[in-house]
């Protein structure tokens, strides 16, 4: 049917509300809107749809009929032969100057939308009873959880929710100003090498100001990678550590990437309670990399036992008791925020074409492999699950994403129900998905999660090109 729009006059009681409007409106806004009124008096135009249901003025109609009743004729724009998602976007255009978004309706509004509306994901607030993501973080550090940080940038989101004496800063990135600070307020700063540390020094004299700050140090682990981070700890070292005038070493911290394994944690308690004991630190902050709770068919990729968070910590106690009584041990730091939230992610995705490619089976989803690529061990594959509808089966099928990079590859080999429109659901995507996901092709995906009800709740909108685009000058 062609499009068109045409002027009628309607009274204000007949126009119906079926529609739906995820646009909310707070009392002092409406009272606004109705001062408006009052002092200019109605001059907008209603848009209603073929049914006379109000696609738009939807809280001036309430204004209306509250100040004047069922009655009063209205001046109207009927809107012909535009589809539902067409109305639903002039809704959303209409809407974007005021009140605010109800984000779960928003988000089943725009979910077949893809032209970009102007939305302004900050814009949109969540029920005050849900939990929000500050309420969890403040949740975690009542528990005696830490936040940590490794640059300014984090270093201030951080601060937004926690004080600086539950802060520990690691890192590279240059921050003298920053991270004397830190330390003078109580947190905790890990230095990286010896430049910022004779930096800080300087500073905190210029401050006038005695601090006490630990040093990030290197460890050469049987069978480890090769590791770039931290300082060598040896005859020069020590003397250098020991001229320094305003800042007291009271720790050492140590992060090794892919060194999981029991025996490696081992040694590296072991070397590091040595270090600890030499300078007198009062805490050895281990770092992350270890095994978490995780999917068993990811499990079984890795070929061996899976340590608990409790053989780390047998472990780690069984090596500072060679050295230290327990009077006199210092005190334990571990960062497993990665092997703690890893499995509480997964990532969803709709089959969107299935053909035959010189006898493979090639599935397409509309998701991203760079969204997810983040496992920390290369060769392994998330463990998934089809929601299908059961009507189509495929055999030795390999699933790819949706960008045109050929090997945008999420899974291969599989054998099942699978059919266009079944979702596949990836599990144990990791804690970095969400932050190294590119921007590439198409934005990072919208996150979402289960309330206390079981009810999904959209957390974070997905990228338009608004927010893609709208950064560059």
């Amino acid at each position: 049917m062609e499009k068109r729009i045409e002027r009628c006059t309607m009274r204000a009681g007949d126009i119906k509300t079926g529609f739906g409007n995820p646009r909310k409106i707070i009392r002092n806004k409406m009272d606004e809107l109705e001062q408006s009124f009052e002092m200019f008096g109605d001059f907008g135009i209603y848009l209603i749809d073929e049914q006379d249901n109000i696609i738009a003025g939807n809280q001036r109609l309430k204004v209306v009929l509250r100040k004047y009743g069922p009655d009063v004729e209205l001046d109207c724009k009927r809107l012909i032969g535009y589809t539902e998602a067409e109305l639903r976007a002039i809704n959303i255009k209409d809407n974007t100057h005021a009140g605010e978004w109800d984000l779960d309706l928003l988000a089943d509004w725009t979910a077949d939308l893809t032209l970009d509306l102007g939305i302004d994901p900050k814009e949109a607030k969540k029920n005050p009873e849900e939990m929000t993501v500050k309420d969890i973080l403040r949740m975690v550090h009542q528990e005696g959880g830490y936040a940590e940080v490794v640059s300014p940038m984090e270093l201030a989101h951080a601060r937004t929710f926690v004080d600086d004496s539950k802060i520990i800063y690691n890192g590279v990135i240059r921050d003298v100003v920053g991270k004397v600070e830190l330390a003078a307020h109580g947190g905790i700063v890990n230095v990286e090498n010896l430049t910022e540390l004779r930096d800080l020094d300087a500073h905190a004299d210029l401050m006038g100001l005695d601090i006490q700050v630990g040093i990030r140090v290197n460890l050469r682990l049987s069978g480890a990678e090769f590791s770039r981070f931290g300082i060598e700890v040896n005859t020069n070292t020590l003397e250098e550590l020991s001229s320094l005038k305003h800042i007291e070493i009271t720790g050492i911290h140590c992060h090794i990437t892919k060194s999981r394994a029991l025996s490696l944690w081992r040694e590296k308690a072991e070397k590091m309670a040595r270090i600890a004991k030499q300078l007198g630190a009062k805490y050895i902050d281990f770092g992350g990399n270890m095994y978490g709770p995780m999917n068993p068919a990811l499990a079984a990729q890795f070929n061996g036992y899976i340590p608990s968070f409790q053989d780390y910590a047998d472990c780690l106690y069984d090596e500072l008791s060679q050295l230290f009584s327990d009077e006199d041990m210092p005190t334990v730091i571990v960062e497993p925020g990665t092997p703690i939230i890893s499995n509480a992610q997964s990532y969803l995705t709709t089959v969107t074409d299935i053909k035959t490619v010189a006898g493979k089976t090639v599935c397409t989803l509309d998701g991203k492999s760079l969204d997810v690529t983040m496992i920390g061990d290369s060769g392994k594959q998330f463990p998934f699950y089809v929601i299908s509808s059961g009507e189509g089966h495929v055999e030795d099928a390999a699933m790819y994403g949706c960008t045109c990079l050929e090997p945008d590859k999420f899974a291969d080999g599989y054998s099942g129900p699978l059919s266009v429109g079944d979702y596949v659901l990836f599990d144990n995507i990791g804690s970095y998905s969400n932050t190294l996901a590119p921007r590439f092709i198409q934005g990072v995906p919208a996150m979402a999660r289960f309330n206390r009800n079981g009810k999904l709740r959209f957390t974070k909108l997905m990228d338009s090109s608004r927010t893609v685009f709208g950064e560059y000058l």
